[in-house]
C-alpha cells in the first residue's frame, strides 16, 4: 500500500469547489489513477479496486489543509489539476505492515459515518416475498458510535482499549466537517439531469486499539472501516502510543 500527503492550494479554484462538494473532490483524486473512466459508477468500483481511502484535515499549526491518501496502487499525483496542491509522496508502507504482530497496542484516529440499517424486512417475511431492504441511517447517540465500533473491531481484527469520540483533536476540524456534503447527478431519460443532495455524518474516533487478529486487521487497514469511504471516510491511521 501507498501512502500521500496533499497540501492543498487554497487559493486554487478547483479546490475551493472540491472542498465544498464531496462528490467532486472524489473525481478529483481518482483522477491520480489514469485507468478511471469518467463515470460514477466507473469511479465507485475503481475507488474499490484501487483501495483509494483518504481523510481531509485541517492543520491550524501549519494553517493550511491536507488530504492524507492510502490506496493499493502507486498514484500519479501529477496528473491532478495544475496548481492543485504540494504532494508529499507517495510512501510505500507495505514492509512495515507486515511487521505488525498480534497483542500490539496502538494509538489510532478514525474518521467514520457510523450508520444502521432500520426497516428491514424480517426472515418471515422474507419468506412470504416481502422484501425490504430498509434504509441506513446516521448513528446520534454516543454509545451506540463506540458499540459500531467495537463490532467493526470483533469483525476486523482488533479491540478497542480506550476511545474518545468528536475530541478536540489538533489536526481534525470536526467542526467544519460535521456534515460532509455532495451532490450526484442522476441522469433521467427524457428529463435531462437531476441534482441529488447527498449529506454523511461524520464521528471522529481517537484511543487505543490492540491487535487480535493480524490478517483481519491488515484488511480493516486495506479496506477501511463504515460507509462512505469514497467521500472521505473510513480511513484508520495507526501510530506507537
Amino acid at each position: 500500500m501507498y501512502l500521500s500527503s496533499l497540501i492543498l492550494n487554497l487559493r486554487n479554484h478547483q479546490v475551493r469547489k472540491d472542498l465544498r462538494n464531496c462528490q467532486e473532490l472524489h473525481r478529483t483524486l481518482l483522477k491520480a489513477f489514469p485507468q478511471v473512466l469518467s463515470t460514477d459508477d466507473k469511479n465507485s468500483h475503481a475507488r474499490k479496486e484501487f483501495g483509494v481511502l483518504y481523510r481531509v484535515e485541517t492543520r491550524r499549526k501549519e494553517n493550511d489543509i491536507r488530504i492524507l491518501v492510502q490506496s493499493k496502487h502507486k498514484p500519479d499525483w501529477a496528473l491532478l489539476p495544475v496548481g492543485y496542491c504540494e504532494v508529499k509522496g507517495p510512501k510505500f508502507i507495505y514492509d512495515k505492515l507486515q511487521l505488525l504482530t498480534e497483542g500490539q497496542i496502538f494509538s489510532f484516529l478514525l474518521k467514520a459515518n457510523p450508520t444502521k440499517k432500520v426497516g428491514t424486512a424480517s426472515k418471515a417475511e422474507c419468506l412470504a416475498g416481502k422484501k425490504n431492504n430498509g434504509k441506513r441511517i446516521f448513528i446520534w447517540k454516543t454509545e451506540e458510535q463506540i458499540h459500531w465500533l467495537s463490532q467493526k473491531g470483533k469483525n476486523g481484527g482488533f479491540r478497542l482499549l480506550s476511545v474518545q469520540v468528536n475530541p478536540n483533536i489538533f489536526d481534525v476540524d470536526t467542526r467544519r466537517d460535521f456534515w460532509v456534503k455532495g451532490w450526484k447527478n442522476l441522469n433521467q431519460q427524457g428529463v435531462g439531469i437531476v441534482r441529488q443532495e447527498m449529506n454523511f455524518g461524520t464521528v471522529v474516533f481517537q484511543g487505543h486499539l490492540q491487535i487480535t487478529d493480524k490478517d483481519k486487521f491488515l484488511q480493516t487497514l486495506s479496506n477501511g472501516i463504515g460507509s462512505g469511504k469514497a467521500y472521505g471516510f473510513g480511513l484508520l491511521s495507526i501510530a506507537n502510543p
